[in-house]
């Protein structure tokens, strides 16, 4: 019942208003609460003795910011995972600094890349953020992945090559793709997973986005992704795919494309896992391993599109493996 009795201690964390109340202050019924609560963990309500919820202010306030973010367009399943920050920056549609991006509704792949564009050359790192998030409520994570993400990423490395942009330029788009990329693969954990991919780049390999491009196509595609980050030599990599009983190992080759420790690496893996288990390579310094790629029966693939078909065809009918 809702009169049981409430903690008075002081603060925004203190337990404080049953679910009744929270109902009348955010606008969200009982039944969509709790299901949030449950499938999506946006907020841990205390319980009193009697078993009942008790929410603090910092709840109201995120439910609010959630609620007020889904009717702009946004899906629970991806606002869930981010933080107040995020959240209110999403919703403050009265922000100068948001006049000029794209809505929820409106915008193309080429507005948003443009977007991301003049933002890095003014080292915004808001903007570009959140119009990677706008993009994403406006369209499918398929048009996002493969036509702002990647040739964003592919544009700020020609521009970082031809010296018409700074280091800490790149760095700043990267930091907020992999940030961004980070939370579309937290938030894709309700989707059906019917596999697990273990998703990682070779040691020496520092870049990382291309693996994390990889990891949210993966996700997307129903599959269970394990993370295990950048720069990991070859015998902790397969320890983890066994660990998991990963039926595929996914990797980002960006640069150098002739590194002879990459070839040793990619050599050590093959060995190392078991002759079932799929070894899918990409990014833009991979070609340059093709003959290793051979020898070790590794798939090489060119485009996020081409990796979405395989992992769609492994789905179906189990691991493809190049041809002789």
């Amino acid at each position: 019942m809702e009169h049981d009795r409430v903690d008075s201690a002081n603060g925004p964390k203190a337990p404080r208003y049953p679910i009744g109340a929270v109902v009348r202050l955010t606008g969200i019924s009982a039944h969509v609460l709790r299901m949030w609560e449950r499938r999506h963990g946006v907020v841990i309500p205390t319980r009193t003795a009697g078993n009942h919820r008790l929410y603090s202010e910092e709840d109201v306030e995120r439910l609010r910011l959630l609620e007020r973010a889904r009717e702009m367009g946004y899906s629970i399943g991806f606002i869930a995972g981010l933080s107040f920050d995020e959240l209110r920056s999403l919703v403050d549609v009265r922000n100068e600094e948001n006049a000029e991006l794209p809505s929820v509704t409106e915008g193309s792949p080429e507005t948003w890349l443009d977007a991301c564009k003049n933002a890095t050359y003014t080292l915004d790192f808001r903007t570009i953020r959140e119009t990677l998030l706008r993009a994403h409520a406006a369209v499918s994570p398929a048009v996002l992945l493969e036509h702002v993400v990647t040739p964003l990423m592919e544009w700020v490395g020609d521009e970082w090559s031809a010296g018409r942009i700074r280091v800490a330029q790149e760095h700043l788009l990267a930091a907020a793709v992999r940030t961004f990329l980070a939370t579309l693969i937290v938030t894709r954990r309700g989707a059906p997973q019917t596999a697990t991919i273990v998703v990682s780049t070779p040691a020496g390999q520092h870049h990382e986005i291309g693996a994390l491009l990889a990891a949210s196509v993966a996700c997307e595609e129903g599959w269970k992704v394990v993370y295990v980050g950048p720069d990991l030599p070859a015998s902790e990599i397969a320890g983890a795919t066994s660990g998991v009983n990963a039926r595929a190992v996914a990797l980002s080759i960006i640069y150098p494309s002739d590194d002879p420790m990459i070839v040793q690496e990619l050599e050590t893996l093959r060995t190392s896992l078991s002759p079932e288990t799929a070894i899918i390579v990409g990014g833009r310094g991979s070609h340059g391993y093709q003959a290793v790629l051979d020898r070790v029966n590794a798939v090489r693939l060119t485009d996020m599109g081409a990796f979405r078909n395989l992992l769609r065809q492994m789905r179906d009918s189990g691991p493809i493996h190049s041809p002789a």
